[in-house]
């Protein structure tokens, strides 16, 4: 049912649009980290002193 207020459901769009690129960006992130999961070395990784 519309409103009479369009304001409103701008904000709800806009909510809507921010909550689906978290998700999206979460869905992405995941992946690329199981692949590093697969590829790492742990004779080749640095320990925590090393990087820093």
């Amino acid at each position: 049912m519309p409103t009479k207020n369009h304001g409103i459901n701008v904000v709800k769009v806009r909510h809507l649009l921010k909550v689906a690129l978290e998700t999206e960006e979460d869905v992405a992130l995941s992946a690329f980290a199981e692949q590093r999961d697969k590829t790492l070395n742990n004779a080749t990784a640095l320990d925590h002193n090393e990087v820093w």
